[in-house]
This record gives structure tokens, C-alpha cells and sequence, in this order.
């Protein structure tokens, strides 16, 4: 897996020059979960390619007539598409199934990561969902009406530290009211799939933090015990099929 950052122009020289077929990854912060899943295709010939985050692999796409090879993939993350729909531009990119490639691999090993929570804390783990599922649909809510939103915060940063209820200072600060109660069901309900990833491992990260249990370790032994996770098994068919068209 290449890890120089190239230009758009760059990548598409790159890849006209290339004999090997390519997945094309957005990379910008999940370059080690793409190399773990490279070293279980070190049959195949195969090459993975970060194109520097999600903004610069749709600015690849875009551009994508320019490329001359046709055994190319691109794979990106949801995000809040997963909630407003992919602009049909895109449909030929393949998508994860929840708003990250975080949340596929919770999702696929959602009970032995709760598992790992302690029988005294699981309780409060699941009011933690329930009340970050509130502040998530409100930000989310505020991003369908093109208002402004933020979901680059942790749950220390919205939760109550002892009460795990949408803090007093985020209620206060936001002006907070529940105005999307489907929504919030929905996420609540499919807090897996829909939450942020990188706020859902914060959260789990909060309540496993005195085994010093942290996401990478875990991912590791995700990708370790392959025939056992849907999550790595499904990337990695997606991967051959790139490989042999």
C-alpha cells in the first residue's frame, strides 16, 4: 500500500501507468485498517491506494474518465449520506454499509466488543448510547435542514462523566430540544450502523478504559480472526473482485 499522498493529477498518472489492479481508499485515517486487510491478500496482486481522505477520492471520481485502466474500485465511508442519500454521481462507488468502515467493524463484532464491558457497567453503557443518540440525531438534524453541525467531539465532551445524560453545557450551549424524534429513534435503534464511528468507539473506549483496551488493539484482533468477522470476509471479497476482472 502506498502511503505518499498524491494530488488528483498525480493519482491519475499513477494509475494510467499501472499494470495492478487498484482499490482506491480514502485513507486519511484508516490507512492501518486497509494494510491489515492487504496483508490477508498478499495472494493476490493487488494494490491499494489512499488517496488522502474523503474529499480528494470523490475529487479522484469525478475524474475518473481520465483513467485509462478499468480494473480500478473505490471505496469510501457513508458518512452523512448514510441519512440524506448518495448523490447519484456516486453510485458506482462502493459505499460502507453504516456511516464508517468504524461502524461495519463494530457491527460485525458488536457482542464480543460489549462483551468486553464490565456486567456492572453495561447498564450505563447503553444509557450512554441512548443519550449520545441525542445529540448525534440533533446534529444530524441540523446538517438535513443545512444548518450548521458538529460531530467532531467526544462523548466526555457531551455526556455527563458521572451520569452519562446529555450534559447541562451542551443543552445549554446548543439550545438543545429534541426536534427529530424519528430520527432519534432510528438511531438509538440502529446506534451501530448509524452513530459516528469514531463517537461510538469513544464511547466503548470510555467504559473498557480501566482494562487499557484500546480501538487498535481490538481491530487487530478483529482482522486476526478473519473467519469469524463478516466485516473483513465481505472487504475482502469486494477486493478479489477487483483483482480478476
Amino acid at each position: 500500500m502506498s502511503k505518499i499522498e498524491m494530488t488528483v493529477d498525480e493519482m491519475i498518472a499513477y494509475l494510467n501507468h499501472s499494470n495492478i489492479p487498484t482499490l482506491l481508499v480514502e485513507g486519511k485515517d484508516d490507512h492501518q485498517i486497509y494494510r491489515w486487510i492487504e496483508e490477508k491478500l498478499a495472494e493476490l496482486d493487488l494494490d491499494i491506494l489512499p488517496c488522502g481522505g474523503r474529499n480528494a477520492l470523490l475529487a479522484l471520481y469525478d475524474e475518473k474518465h481520465k483513467i485509462k485502466k478499468k480494473d480500478i474500485l473505490f471505496f469510501a465511508d457513508l458518512d452523512l449520506w448514510l441519512f440524506s442519500g448518495v448523490p447519484i454521481k456516486y453510485k458506482d462507488i462502493i459505499f460502507t454499509k453504516g456511516y464508517s468502515i468504524e461502524n461495519d467493524i463494530y457491527t460485525s463484532t458488536k457482542e464480543t466488543l460489549e462483551s468486553l464491558i464490565s456486567q456492572d457497567k453495561i447498564a450505563d453503557y447503553h444509557k450512554g448510547v441512548s443519550e449520545l443518540s441525542k445529540w448525534y440525531s440533533f446534529e444530524v438534524n441540523e446538517y438535513l435542514n443545512s444548518r450548521p453541525y458538529f460531530l467532531n467531539i467526544s462523548p466526555k465532551g457531551v455526556l455527563d462523566n458521572q451520569t452519562y445524560d446529555l450534559s447541562e453545557n451542551y443543552i445549554r450551549k446548543k439550545n438543545y430540544t429534541m426536534k427529530n424524534l424519528g430520527l432519534y429513534k432510528d438511531i438509538e435503534s440502529n446506534y451501530s450502523v448509524k452513530i459516528r464511528g469514531k463517537n461510538l468507539f469513544d464511547l466503548w473506549e470510555w467504559f473498557v478504559e480501566e482494562k487499557s483496551l484500546k480501538r487498535e488493539t481490538i481491530f487487530e484482533i478483529i482482522f486476526k480472526l478473519i473467519d469469524q468477522n463478516g466485516f473483513v470476509i465481505d472487504s475482502i471479497e469486494r477486493m478479489k473482485a477487483v483483482s480478476i476482472e
